[in-house]
């Protein structure tokens, strides 16, 4: 004999309200957690080019830190600089050893990062 039994599923409503707006609003979320990661990125770049990090100082004419720049979309955030000896300084050269600016801030900083992913996620199933 087929034994039956009832599933009562309470909060379904809310949950679907909660995830409709979580679809609405997580675009704009991604682009402001992206923006925020960015710019946070390019203040740590350039604090490590003028040697207030771990890394030694790469100011000479503080046109190198000047070029450090972010952009974001909603699904990526780029932090660059556009002069010509910017990798010789990061990555270094048969003359000159690495600095790694960007990819040691980025080490360092990797957890702050994730949160304001998190952070932004967050807001949208308050």
């Amino acid at each position: 004999m087929a034994k039956s039994f009832t599933i009562e599923l309470r909060g379904a409503n809310e949950l679907l309200r909660k995830l409709r707006r979580a679809n609405n609003n997580s675009s704009k979320a991604s682009q402001k957690a992206f923006s925020q990661a960015g710019l946070f990125l390019e203040g740590e770049v350039k604090s490590s080019i003028s040697g207030q990090r771990a890394e030694p100082m790469s100011v000479d004419t503080g046109r190198f830190r000047s070029s450090v720049s972010s952009s974001s979309t909603k699904s990526q955030a780029v932090v660059s600089s556009n002069v010509k000896y910017g990798p010789i300084l990061e990555f270094g050269s048969s003359n000159r050893s690495a600095r790694h600016h960007f990819g040691n801030s980025f080490k360092r900083n990797r957890k702050k990062l994730e949160n304001f992913f998190i952070d932004q996620l967050a807001k949208i199933f308050r």
